[in-house]
């Protein structure tokens, strides 16, 4: 929470330094996407007094499952923070977009027992944390007002991980842009 605290903060003080600009930015919440279940973005264009062209964003993403089988039970906390570069294509309302990130991911958990799956017993150490970062491409469209308004994303993020890509996987948002 304090590192969300410090990026919003940073954020605000770039955006006071260059007040004498209108540089387009966005707030969204994103369900699936880089945030993996669901997040909330910053994004904002680089060039002034345009909707258009390169940009880019940060998020904050957090998910806490829990399961249990016969013999275990798991809580998991997952926090994501996708940061991309992406570039919009287009003038008007509707835009593509294109973009390419990366996202730390930080995992807690605490559990108990063992379980099977997929023919494999696992056991559940009683709890823990590990660290990790993935990449993810971006492809998608963007509705957005002329001026200030509600945003809609629809995107393609196919996911980059030390084990493989997940090409199954895409986002969709709702913000508003100001």
């Amino acid at each position: 929470m304090k590192h969300l605290i410090i990026v919003l903060i940073s954020l605000s003080a770039s955006t006071l330094a260059f007040g004498q600009y209108d540089f387009t930015k966005n707030i969204y919440v994103e369900g699936f996407g880089p945030g993996l279940a669901w997040s909330i973005n910053y994004d904002m264009r680089f060039a002034p007094d345009t909707k258009e062209g390169l940009g880019g964003s940060i998020g904050f993403g957090t998910l806490g499952p829990s399961f249990s089988t016969e013999g275990a039970r798991v809580d998991l906390r997952i926090t994501t923070i996708p940061v991309q570069v992406n570039y919009l294509f287009g003038k008007g309302t509707a835009a593509l977009e294109l973009g390419a990130g990366v996202s730390p991911i930080f995992i807690s958990y605490d559990g108990m027992g063992e379980f099977d799956f997929l023919g494999e017993t696992y056991e559940i150490p009683q709890n823990g944390r590990t660290a990790n970062a993935y990449g993810f491409l971006n492809i998608g469209m963007r509705l957005q007002p002329k001026d200030t308004g509600l945003l809609f994303k629809i995107n393609y993020t196919p996911l980059i991980t030390g084990i493989g890509v997940l090409p199954v996987w895409g986002g969709i948002s709702l913000g508003y842009q100001f």
